[in-house]
Parts: structure tokens; sequence; C-alpha cells
């Protein structure tokens, strides 16, 4: 089972349930009506963001996502499992379902294998879970603390991945992701991991590099939607950052899709030609989205080290990493393959994943003690 994002869908994750799937899984991504990219727009907001205004309607409508959300998971893998999702029942192993989740989705994911605190309880058919870039205390700072997942209730293997770099709306998911996986008890999963990806920032688990590229290619074909513009502008002027960067830096966040893409997006010429058409929306002057762009030598994702800007890891990278330790990690967990325990120990991450960092924590033989061991630096 796979969650997305807060105001996203789940073709944002394509790189992500693929890679799942072509390991010998089936993935349901389901869609969490009245949370996703389409919804976010018709609170006539654009890109991220609604999930942390405190605001009414946005408030309002994320609260409610929020306590639909693991409604919405148990549902659907009530009709998967009853054979009503186009996938015969005789296939699917019951006493093997894992789940995984980004953002929200990763919220998501801890409240559906620990419940929250109004009560809702955890769905004991999962057996594994992934959450990705996950936030408790969001539902307390922004929504309703009776929503926090219940972490320290989770009772199945937990591996927790984040960037080092991950700092966005105001809600710092370093700071989250080690208390959550701080909070998970040891002796209840039986192994839990953390994994930072070092300059990992939060929509590098997405696939934003590859949502405007067909924003972009819909246009150069003349078969472009009316959102397809506002997407261009919406997550090229992206963000996360509180306070705001200047007006001089509009588009070069450092969580932006800038950030993160390949040069070619923005500079191979028939891509730049649309960034070059399109503008900026009334009541603003009619700026070309090209103005926004950075040199073409300069697209922090791949420029110099000792540059005054730090480059944050290519979405390519990041996508690799993340695939990497899910399907290591539900190999394990799911499949009970033991040949992927290697790639779970921080030593495969010192030699083979330099960009990631790991600690890995396991109950003792006797359910007594728990050892860690981590290659984390600070």
């Amino acid at each position: 089972m796979f969650s997305h994002g807060a105001n996203l869908d789940p073709h944002f994750y394509v790189s992500l349930t693929e890679y799942l799937a072509s390991h010998g899984y089936i993935v349901v991504a389901l869609e969490h009506t009245g949370n996703r990219l389409v919804d976010n727009y018709a609170l006539g907001l654009t890109g991220f963001g609604c999930e942390t205004l405190p605001i009414r309607p946005c408030r309002d409508a994320n609260t409610k996502s929020a306590v639909d959300r693991p409604h919405d998971i148990r549902f659907v893998l009530d009709q998967v499992l009853a054979g009503n999702a186009g996938v015969a029942p005789a296939v699917i192993d019951a006493d093997r379902i894992g789940m995984y989740g980004y953002s929200s989705g990763g919220s998501t994911t801890l409240a559906v294998a620990g419940g929250t605190v109004s009560g809702a309880l955890p769905d004991r058919r999962i057996k594994a879970i992934a959450p990705l870039s996950p936030s408790a205390s969001v539902f307390a700072a922004f929504l309703d603390p009776e929503l926090v997942p219940l972490t320290g209730n989770i009772e199945v293997p937990t591996l927790v991945s984040f960037g080092k770099a991950d700092i966005t709306a105001g809600i710092n998911f370093v700071d989250e992701g080690r208390e959550i996986f701080t909070d998970l008890d040891t002796q209840a999963v039986g192994e839990k991991y953390r994994v930072e990806i070092q300059r990992g920032v939060h929509i590098g688990f997405t696939d934003i590099c590859a949502f405007l590229a067909g924003n972009l290619e819909a246009i150069q074909h003349g078969n472009a939607s009316p959102l397809d513009p506002i997407n261009l502008l919406a997550f090229l002027t992206f963000d996360g950052q509180l306070p705001p960067s200047p007006p001089t830096a509009l588009g070069k966040s450092r969580d932006g899709a800038q950030a993160i893409c390949s040069s070619d997006l923005f500079y191979r010429p028939d891509n730049f030609a649309v960034w070059n058409a399109v503008t900026l929306f009334p009541p603003a002057p009619p700026i070309p989205l090209s103005a926004f762009l950075f040199p073409p030598d300069q697209i922090p994702g791949y420029i110099d080290a000792n540059s005054a800007y730090t480059p944050s890891l290519a979405s390519s990278k990041h996508l690799q990493i993340v695939n990497t330790y899910v399907v290591a990690f539900f190999n394990r967990h799911l499949k009970k393959d033991l040949r992927y325990v290697f790639y779970l120990l921080p030593l495969y991450a010192e030699f083979k994943q330099p960009n990631a960092e790991v600690e890995f924590c396991k109950a003792s033989r006797h359910g007594k003690k728990e050892w860690c061991v981590d290659n984390i630096t600070e």
C-alpha cells in the first residue's frame, strides 16, 4: 500500500511504486480524495503549501483528510483482498502486506500501523512499514492533536527515511524523523532503521522532474490543459523556506525543482522555449518564467560543492537511494529473504551509498535489550 503526500497524487511517485512492483510486489497507490493536487487548485492555491496553512478552508480540508486517510487505506485494502480491485485474491499473500508513503503519506503509514491519539486502531494486517519523510507533530501544530500517530504502538519492522536538508514550510523533517525513530519501541517492532540522505530535500522523494517534463511536452505539442502552465509556475517558484527567500531568489529555492532536476529540463532548447513563453499571471507583470532560471552552468543540484549555494542532492540519486533501501527492507521483512540483510546495515551505506547514513537497531534474541549500530555523522 502506498499513500501519497498532501496535495499531490500517485503519479508523482511512479519511480518509487514501479520500482517496487518490478521486484514482484503488487503496489496499490490510491488517491486520497480531498487531498490531491486538483483539490488544492480547487481551494485557489497552487503547488504545495496548503497542508501547513492554518487558515480555512485549507485547514478544514486537511483536517478532514487526516481523519479520512487511514480509513481510505483500510477500505482500499479490504477491496483489494476481496477481489474488487482488478487483482485476483489468489495472487495476493494476505500475510505479507507492507505499507509506505511520503510526507503526509508517511504520517498516514504511521497512523495505520500504530493508530492515533483519537482512538483510531492499528491495522494489524500491515506487517512492515517504510514512512518517507514523515511528520507527527505537524498534526498537533497545524491541525488537531487528536490526529497524532501513536508511534509507540507500532509492532512491525519500520524503516524511516528523510533528507538531512529537509526543513520545509516550518517543519523540520530531520528532527521529526529522528524523534519518530527514537519513539519506536525496538522490542515491539523487532528491527528499526533510520536512513538520512545527505543534502536530501523534501521533494527529492517525488517525480517532480518527470512531472514538469510532462507539462513541458504537452505545451510543446499543443496538447496543454489549462493547468500545465500553472504547474510550471507553481513548482518552479515553490519556496518551502520560512521566512521565504527574497524576491530576487524566486525560483531558486533549495527545495525547488531547479535544485534537484537536470539542467536539460530547463535549458534544452525546446524546453527553454516554453519557459520563455509562459509568464507570471495577472496581476503580476507578464515576466517570462525563464527570468527565474539559474544560469545553465549553475543548476544547484549539479554545481560545484564549493559554490556559495549548497547543492541539493539530484533527484535521480535521491530516488535511487530510496528505492534501494525500500526494496531491501520489504524483501527482508516481508519475503524473509536474508540476502538483503547486508543492504540494511550501516556498513553497506558507508562503502556503497556515500550519500546515505544509516542507523540500525534490533531487539536482542531474548527481547530484553536492544543493540544499535550506525554510521551517522553530525
